[in-house]
């Protein structure tokens, strides 16, 4: 019996041809994992810590955008998300491809619709078929890539866009469209809100147990301004006259004035319709006490002095410019004034500490 050899150059040419795929397969491997790990999207994202996290953000725009798109420089986006007083949501997202550079603002009730919001515009982007234009990337731009419900839309070529270019205005190719000045184009994407609003509290109803003997009326008013959480007044306030009287002499006595103004900062725990805050005031109070009754000369003696307190305070907001303002607070009271009247004696002292309550409307600027 006797078998066919193969000739010994035929198989010397088949070895080489082997090692020269295997040698290819090694060279190529690497090359393809670290396109396969090269990121299409490089994302920064900002947001409360409620909202999804960035890595959440990555894979649901993986989950969208399938396959990424062939493209030499990837994408890159930064997502930021903001809560505003009234307890709604804004996103700024900002994208870049190579040279180009385009700003989203989208407005939302919570941070999940902003998320799923920012995840398909990035994923419409990386399935874009064409180079991107400045306008797809700040979601103006609707002539071309792929729309919105997903059905694709003609685009057409660098080269056709590039001679459109150089083309004047009347022989570009196809129908011609309204010409939006920037300013117009620019009004279509929402004001961003302010950071800070000014505050006015007038008139406000308050009650307080002390500095005064007896239970005290009164009237303030205060102004400030706030900035994110932080709330920053000045206040005055007047109380009702109180009239003490000697406890031999029922008919001399001193009607008693107090007066005050000070500076009251607070720190909202709770945002949104309704706020609650707690606050440290610092408050400079003035008395008053003038002589009365027969025989007793009217004169008047003063006394100034510092009191600091804290407290807590709500707000109602009912409209965007107005709403409905609480507060209690106690304080402790820097001095204590003795009240005399010469030749009948001490009629009394102020406490040591008071307990104040203020109601009334809020007026936001």
């Amino acid at each position: 019996m006797t078998s066919r050899s193969v000739p010994f150059a035929d198989r010397l040419r088949f070895s080489r041809s082997v090692v020269v795929l295997v040698a290819a397969a090694a060279l190529l491997s690497p090359s393809r994992a670290c396109a396969q790990a090269s990121e299409p999207l490089e994302l920064r994202w900002d947001a409360p810590a409620a909202c999804p996290s960035e890595r959440q953000v990555r894979d649901r725009i993986r989950g969208l955008a399938g396959s990424s798109r062939s493209t030499e420089a990837p994408l890159r986006a930064e997502g930021r998300i903001t809560r505003h007083e009234d307890g709604k949501f804004h996103l700024e997202l900002v994208v870049h491809a190579g040279d180009l550079v385009g700003t989203r603002h989208i407005e939302g009730s919570s941070c999940a619709d902003l998320t799923g919001a920012a995840a398909v515009a990035l994923a419409l982007l990386l399935r874009s078929p064409a180079p991107l234009r400045e306008g797809e990337l700040s979601g103006q731009d609707t002539t071309g890539g792929t729309a919105g419900d997903g059905s694709a839309t003609n685009t057409p070529s660098e080269k056709e866009r590039r001679t459109d270019e150089k083309r004047p205005p009347e022989q570009s190719h196809g129908s011609p469209g309204p010409v939006r000045p920037a300013a117009e184009a620019s009004s279509d994407r929402p004001p961003p809100r302010r950071p800070w609003h000014g505050l006015i509290r007038a008139p406000l109803g308050a009650f307080a147990l002390g500095p005064l003997p007896d239970p005290s009326f009164g009237l303030a008013v205060a102004g400030g301004v706030s900035f994110e959480r932080w709330r920053f007044f000045v206040e005055a306030s007047t109380w009702r006259e109180q009239r003490m009287t000697a406890s031999d002499e029922p008919g001399v006595g001193a009607d008693v004035q107090l007066v005050a103004a000070g500076l009251r900062t607070s720190w909202a725990l709770v945002q949104g319709g309704f706020e609650l805050a707690p606050c440290v005031a610092l408050t400079l109070e003035h008395l008053r006490a003038q002589g009365t009754g027969d025989e007793i000369a009217p004169r008047s003696a003063d006394a100034t002095w510092l009191a600091a307190g804290i407290g807590v305070q709500v707000r109602w907001r009912l409209v965007s410019w107005f709403g409905l303002f609480g507060g209690v607070s106690g304080q402790i009271e820097g001095s204590r004034p003795t009240i005399t009247v010469d030749g009948v004696g001490t009629l009394g002292q102020t406490w040591p500490a008071s307990l104040t309550v203020m109601v009334g409307p809020e007026w936001i600027l």
